[in-house]
């Protein structure tokens, strides 16, 4: 993710993924690490499934979360 302006870049991201349509997630938790280049790596996301997934970031800075979702098609 990329500050906006001066706007800061998160202390801490969080990402899980559910299925809309299936009312259901993942079977595993992922893990994510902010490497040295300040990006985020997100590891152990499983799509146990084919279908829609939804993608949920939980971005956290200066005591506040924002919630970003994103679809994905899983054939």
């Amino acid at each position: 993710m990329c500050p906006k302006g001066e706007a800061r870049a998160p202390q801490s991201a969080r990402v899980d993924a559910h299925m809309p349509a299936h009312r259901h997630g993942m079977n595993y938790a992922a893990e994510v690490a902010i490497a040295e280049d300040g990006r985020y790596l997100a590891t152990g996301l499983m799509f146990h499934m084919p279908g829609r997934w939804e993608l949920v970031f939980d971005l956290r800075e200066g005591g506040k979360t924002d919630r970003l979702s994103w679809a994905v098609l899983v054939e």
